[in-house]
């Protein structure tokens, strides 16, 4: 009987010890955003909208609905400020995966979200729609607001994704023509 309670107490001091550490996929996620960050990438947890929004997982256990918002991953680097002049301002866009086929030249789910803006370039529409096909399956959305190229994921796809998100970004933030010269005085910007 006394081995049995000291069996149980030390199994009361131990279990708090192990709750605590990291599992396997925490692990693996902070390996990945340890190597994005000294990629020069920033890293931080986000919501945004989920673009497939009717699904059970946003009902309550009492048939309520909740709102439909994904907390995601979002890795993100700023567009060189040479970039910008006073005719060459930041152009806002913003694409995400949604349950059905993509449109205006988007491959596989991708759309633009609400709608492609005008001044960017056809350039950058054609890279988009290549590099958007190499990004990984777990990435929900891709967007420019403000000069700061996000791409949204849930880093389920380990080192390969990884590569495949920072091939994006650097792509994105090289193509510094993806967006028009603007003459007027107001900024596009869909953030």
């Amino acid at each position: 009987m006394t081995y049995l309670v000291i069996g149980l107490v030390i199994a009361f001091i131990v279990a708090p010890i192990l709750a605590i550490l990291p599992s396997a996929r925490q692990k693996q996620q902070m390996l990945l955003r340890r190597k994005a960050m000294a990629a020069g990438i920033h890293v931080d947890i986000s919501r945004i909208d989920d673009p497939v929004p009717k699904q059970e997982k946003y009902l309550s256990n009492f048939g309520k609905q909740l709102p439909p918002h994904l907390t995601v991953t979002a890795y993100r680097r700023n567009r060189p400020r040479s970039a910008f002049s006073h005719r060459h301002k930041p152009v806002g866009w913003a694409v995400e995966r949604r349950a059905s086929p993509g449109s205006d030249g988007l491959p596989g789910t991708w759309a633009w979200l609400p709608a492609r803006p005008p001044r960017v370039t056809h350039e950058f529409a054609v890279f988009l729609a290549d590099a958007l096909g190499h990004l990984p399956e777990d990435a929900v959305r891709a967007d420019e607001a403000n000069g700061v190229i996000s791409v949204y994921w849930h880093e389920r796809t380990g080192e390969a994704g990884l590569g495949a998100v920072l091939d994006f970004i650097d792509g994105a933030t090289a193509l510094q023509a993806g967006f028009q010269p603007d003459d007027s005085d107001d900024v596009d910007d869909l953030s």
